[in-house]
């Protein structure tokens, strides 16, 4: 859904949120190995791909401004103050809901799905770009003229 916000532009800006974001072919491969290794029956497992590093929503707009700002999307990244949030919030649920996340951090360990699962995260960049081509070519998000395609075809 914030990515659907992001490149539909559909915010005047974008707000200093956390967002803790995993691949879902990182889910998948957890699924799998979850069900294949002995070591992780009854055992739970966070997935969150951090590359060490929390990740705010205007990084996020960064990384799909770089990508899909060059193909004609407009991908807003200035930064709104919190109070507009709150202000908006009465009228829009998903910034109600994600209000109380902003400028906030969450710190997620998710050592064990690296260890025991054997999870090499995707990188949360590659992730994000292929989850706005993801959008596109799947009609979610309109087609502009100069859409080219992803670079690489990753999933």
């Amino acid at each position: 859904e914030i990515l659907t916000r992001i490149l539909r532009a559909q915010d005047p800006g974008t707000f200093n949120m956390f967002c803790p974001l995993v691949d879902i072919r990182d889910v998948v491969k957890a699924h799998i190995h979850a069900a294949a290794i002995p070591e992780a029956a009854g055992k739970r497992f966070i997935l969150c791909q951090s590359d060490g590093e929390e990740i705010f929503m205007p990084q996020i707009s960064e990384v799909l401004k770089r990508e899909f700002g060059p193909m004609g999307y407009t991908i807003r990244t200035i930064v709104l103050p919190k109070w507009f949030a709150w202000l908006l919030s009465w009228v829009d649920g998903e910034v109600a809901f994600a209000y109380a996340t902003i400028d906030n951090t969450m710190h997620y360990d998710y050592t064990r799905s690296r260890e025991v699962l054997r999870i090499n995260y995707i990188p949360t960049e590659q992730t994000i770009i292929d989850g706005g081509h993801s959008l596109i070519e799947h009609g979610v998000i309109p087609k502009k003229a100069g859409y080219k395609g992803r670079s690489s075809k990753s999933d």
